[in-house]
């Protein structure tokens, strides 16, 4: 249990890395609480959704109608709570990223059932140092040589922990 803590605050240790911004970023203050916590959450469902599955032994294709219906449940829920209501051309904008993302969920799931979780998750969370270093190279951001050194440490750091985790299997 002890090294499951330590690879875990490695992995929240990356992740800060990568996140760091300077002073030049623009940023006036700290983000609120709430934002952090929702990122919290949405990190926790992330990786969870992915251990439930194995736990339940739920492989390969028998995963996709129950997470689309979860998804579609939360989609639900979190626009009836929204103050803004849903609007068809927005939906229609974003069904390409949908596409993609179930697209890359199908492939986890399936190299799940072929290779095992402890081996392919790791693998799949590569795509965190890709987007990283990738957007930021795409979306053109002014990155300081401080902002640089903690990123591609945060990611070396998160992807050891990751590595390790593969490790842990029993």
């Amino acid at each position: 249990m002890g090294w499951v803590l330590v690879l875990f605050l490695c992995i929240l240790a990356g992740v800060l890395f990568t996140s760091y911004q300077g002073k030049s970023a623009g940023l006036s203050k700290p983000l609120p609480l709430r934002i952090i916590m929702m990122l919290v959450c949405s990190g926790l469902a992330l990786s969870s959704y992915v251990v439930i599955n194995q736990y339940f032994n739920i492989l390969e294709l028998s995963i996709i109608l129950p997470q689309s219906l979860g998804m579609l449940c939360s989609a639900i829920v979190m626009n009836l709570k929204g103050k803004h209501r849903l609007r068809f051309s927005p939906v229609l904008r974003n069904l390409s990223t949908g596409l993609v993302w179930s697209i890359a969920n199908l492939a986890l799931f399936i190299s799940n059932g072929l290779i095992g979780m402890s081996a392919s998750f790791p693998i799949s969370q590569a795509s965190i140092a890709i987007a990283c270093v990738g957007s930021i190279l795409i979306f053109k951001e002014k990155k300081s040589s401080q902002e640089w050194i903690a990123i591609l440490v945060g990611i070396t750091v998160l992807m050891i922990g990751v590595g390790m985790i593969s490790l842990l299997k029993p």
